[in-house]
């Protein structure tokens, strides 16, 4: 069992993987051998491919989250690839998201954003403005005059 002290400064990883069987002993073994703790094990989930890889229509997809001494990712990295079960596999870093403390005017208060208002446009003048039935009957008998 590994000290929580080295855990805590290892990186998080999650490996995701589509195999061809339902046996997840594979991708555990490989990460328990290069010295990786299993953290989270999301279940299999049995999927129809889009397209063909390795010539199989249908396979298992699974992810595991763990910890991973630095040095040996590219370890584990390549035994899966070298794994006849495993169809593709993908190894992410988990990101821990910092909280970003809030901004500050001069004044020490919040700032606030202003609300836009939006002005409707104003009419131009020409055929775009809209006349009154009395104002339409003036311009068509000044027109015709």
């Amino acid at each position: 069992m590994e000290d929580f002290s080295t855990i805590e400064t290892q990186k998080i990883y999650d490996i995701s993987f589509i195999q061809r069987s339902e046996n997840v002993g594979v991708v555990r073994q490989i990460i328990e051998k290069y010295g990786g703790v299993i953290l989270n094990e999301h279940p299999l989930v049995k999927l129809r491919l889009s397209y063909p890889i390795k010539k199989e229509t249908q396979g298992f997809l699974g992810t595991i989250e763990c910890t991973l001494p630095a040095e040996s990712v590219r370890t584990v990295s390549s035994d899966v690839k070298l794994e006849h079960d495993i169809l593709r596999f993908i190894v992410n870093v988990q990101n821990k998201i910092k909280e970003a403390a809030p901004r500050s005017s001069e004044e020490g208060g919040l700032q606030q954003r202003k609300k836009r208002t939006t002005v409707p446009p104003k009419p131009k003048g020409g055929f775009n403005t809209i006349l009154s039935n009395e104002a339409l009957q003036e311009k068509l008998e000044e027109i015709l005059q």
